[in-house]
């Protein structure tokens, strides 16, 4: 029988996997993000390939834009669950932004 650390273990290895993908994007310019290093802590690097990046940034500026519509669509009398998030810093990128 697994334990329930035998069952989180791939979880948490797929959000870090994926905020390091997000990290190196941002640390070549495809997009800004001045929460995700805080997020990951320490002073983690990541090289990504290109596609990798690109990847990255189109689901990033693709939510954001759906967020962002959906949010002065409703004036913001609105709540929004994000299931399965992972390390996602896109409620610190929208409160700058005055969306929230």
């Amino acid at each position: 029988m697994e334990t329930e650390s035998e069952w989180d273990s791939p979880v948490e290895a797929t959000s870090d996997d994926a905020a390091l993908s997000k990290l190196s994007a941002i640390s070549k310019g495809y997009y800004k993000d001045d929460f995700m290093s805080l997020l990951i802590g320490g002073n983690r690097q990541s090289k990504r390939s290109p596609l990798i990046n690109r990847g990255y940034f189109a689901r990033v500026a693709a939510r954001d834009m759906v967020v962002s519509m959906f949010l002065e669509r409703t004036k913001g009398k609105c709540q929004i669950v994000s299931l399965g998030a992972g390390s996602d810093t896109a409620y610190f990128r929208l409160k700058v932004r005055t969306y929230i």
